[in-house]
């Protein structure tokens, strides 16, 4: 029984990173074929299960949540596509904008949305190049747990998969619970 689990896991974890090249693919692809700015949006989910009703559901908030600040913004979309896998949801969305006002845009949403800290919203230029925070003059992101710097808690292992795991439950528990009032 341990090695059917271990084996799966494995095939879970090889599954993911498959996924990740085919996302930097499909990234290419939308941003030569549209030649404008890139929307990269997923979840920032540990652990090897990237799937569930819970994680479909905060993905398309941060959707309708990005669409309601890019039509607040009056800016046009060329193309968007949502992907549901089991190596977790994806959404693209091409944009004919200035690349630092769009990341601009989407770091609002991550710093500001009940939800933001769980949203991994990516942008990139027309040339395929990623928009760090730092080109518009912020500091990373900070951990959900305890607000140091994220990168540095996970290269510390400072928390583990089920510490965050619940953490994102909970956010999610309490935000969608507010909602439904």
């Amino acid at each position: 029984m341990k090695v059917d689990i271990l084996s799966s896991e494995k095939d879970i974890l090889f599954k993911i990173l498959l996924s990740r090249e085919k996302r930097a693919e499909k990234q290419k692809y939308l941003i030569n074929k549209y030649k404008c700015s890139l929307i990269s949006f997923t979840l920032n989910i540990p652990g090897a299960t990237k799937d569930s009703e819970l994680y479909r559901k905060i993905h398309k908030e941060g959707i309708k949540e990005i669409l309601r600040v890019l039509n607040n913004e009056h800016l046009p979309i060329l193309y968007k596509e949502e992907i549901y896998e089991i190596t977790g949801a994806e959404c693209y969305i091409c944009i004919n904008v200035d690349v630092l006002k769009l990341k601009e845009l989407m770091v609002t949403i991550e710093e500001n949305h009940e939800l933001g800290r769980i949203f991994d919203i990516d942008v990139f230029d027309s040339n395929f190049k990623i928009i760090k925070r730092k080109k518009i003059y912020l500091k990373e992101r900070k951990c959900f747990i305890c607000n140091d710097d994220a990168i540095v808690c996970r290269r510390n292992n400072k928390h583990t998969t089920e510490e965050l795991l619940k953490k994102i439950n909970v956010m999610a528990s309490d935000f969608f619970m507010e909602q439904s009032k």
